[in-house]
């Protein structure tokens, strides 16, 4: 049997761009797998995530397989329960090197806050952790934010721990009323500030072959043109947040975050219960939202 050439080209199409989509999937999960996001208020701290994990089975390809759990922990209380003044949550690698888990990181941690500890010292003591050797060796990209109470002068605070492969994490500490939307912000960068991203670089790109002798520097003049553009219009309004306000908050952009990539193209990246929970100048760390261990139980496929 002896298919049409316009057949065998369609065939041949409908396999490359299945290939194309398939290439973006991958490298998309590689990159973001996750959301999480927290608030820093003169009330007390914010955190909260969602509940989807990625493990890649494979090497990097066509052959790879992406597997997806929908019941993972990525926020933690730091400190005994009903008496913890510190939280912590995170995004990125799915698990360290090592076989150590997030869960562990957060319980070592816990051991090592004392009735004084700070904000910094704990970044500092996670700093460590992810500098050992077996845990290093299996980092990819990962984040933390970690934050909490100041017991001597019931000072909030919080700081955004970051390790990008095999560099030295970096401590980033939170301005009050900062908001951070992490792992896969595109979504809360669209609503907050009105454009993707990577929405200026794209525009130089299709703009460069449109300009003859386009400077050189169009990219950052590009960019300065969209930002200023989008100054223009109404944004988010991050400041003075309420402590219940930032909850909320919290809380809308993760699960607009997680509706965005159900209807996306592709594996839903991001997904399962929302976890939010908060640490107040007043109160030791307290849930608002949190979800039950049977809830894989009664997840429905």
């Amino acid at each position: 049997m002896h298919l049409p050439t316009s057949a065998l080209v369609l065939i041949w199409c409908s396999v490359a761009l299945f290939r194309l989509l398939e290439s973006q999937v991958r490298a998309y999960a590689e990159r973001r797998m996750t959301i999480a996001a927290g608030y820093l208020s003169a009330e007390g701290v914010v955190f909260g995530a969602d509940s989807t994990t990625t493990f890649s089975f494979g090497q990097p390809g066509p052959g790879q397989t992406l597997k997806f759990y929908n019941s993972a922990q990525k926020v933690f209380e730091i400190g005994p329960m009903g008496q913890a003044r510190f939280g912590l949550c995170t995004w990125g690698d799915g698990r360290l090197g090592g076989n150590v888990s997030h869960r562990a990181v957060a319980a070592r941690l816990a051991d090592k806050a004392t009735a004084t500890s700070t904000v910094q010292d704990l970044s500092n003591e996670l700093v460590s952790i992810l500098e050992e050797p077996a845990i290093k060796a299996g980092r990819d990209g990962i984040g933390y934010l970690l934050g909490g109470i100041d017991v001597e002068t019931r000072t909030p605070a919080c700081s955004q721990i970051l390790a990008a492969g095999q560099n030295a994490p970096q401590i980033l500490p939170l301005k009050m009323e900062d908001a951070i939307v992490a792992g896969a912000p595109r979504f809360f960068s669209r609503m907050d500030v009105g454009y993707d991203s990577e929405l200026p670089a794209l525009v130089a790109k299709h703009l460069r072959p449109l300009i003859p002798n386009a400077p050189a520097d169009l990219d950052t003049l590009v960019t300065a043109a969209v930002q200023a553009a989008a100054r223009e219009l109404p944004g988010s309004v991050t400041r003075g947040l309420p402590l219940r306000d930032a909850i909320d908050f919290v809380h809308t952009y993760l699960h607009l975050t997680i509706k965005a990539h159900k209807f996306m193209l592709g594996p839903t990246l991001c997904g399962g219960t929302i976890e939010v929970g908060f640490v107040s100048v007043d109160r030791p760390f307290r849930w608002v939202r949190h979800k039950s261990f049977d809830s894989a139980i009664d997840e429905v496929l």
